[in-house]
């Protein structure tokens, strides 16, 4: 076993004392949740929509914004581990990201309000009083640098 103030200079309890403060409370809340849908029988629309998750959660951060894209986080995993791609595998989880969000980010891509994901994520942040913000994909993306080559 290694000690820590050997490895970090000081006590590991004392380099991470601030870590918890109202400070590190009030950054928390900055965390922004991107609701979008997902989930689609055609694999080649569901990793399309992956992707624009992926272009939208960079589009948002570089203006500054602090952005947690569930769907980023975990389309690769799930598709590598042959994971359940439904809403069900995904609930518990992405409620507890949406419960420690100041914001939820709903994407209104084609399909957003059939989304069962995207319904009970915005049921979610209501429960718990989360704000939410509608926000079209076309403002922050080219959607046509999406679409399928003919």
């Amino acid at each position: 076993m290694y000690d820590s103030q050997f490895i970090y200079g000081s006590s590991l309890e004392s380099s991470l004392e601030g870590l918890f403060t109202k400070e590190a409370e009030k950054n928390m809340s900055e965390i922004e949740y991107l609701a979008i849908p997902y989930t689609h029988s055609d694999l080649f629309v569901l990793n399309g929509r992956a992707l624009i998750a992926d272009a939208i959660a960079a589009a948002l951060i570089k203006k500054g914004r602090i952005v947690y894209s569930s769907i980023s986080c975990w389309h690769h995993i799930a598709m590598n581990h042959k994971m359940e791609l439904d809403w069900r595998t995904w609930a518990k989880l992405d409620e507890e990201f949406i419960k420690i969000s100041k914001k939820v980010l709903v994407i209104m891509l084609s399909g957003w309000k059939k989304s069962v994901g995207v319904q009970a994520e915005i049921k979610i942040a209501e429960k718990f009083n989360i704000q939410i913000e509608y926000l079209n994909p076309s403002d922050l993306i080219n959607l046509d640098d999406f679409k399928e080559e003919k």
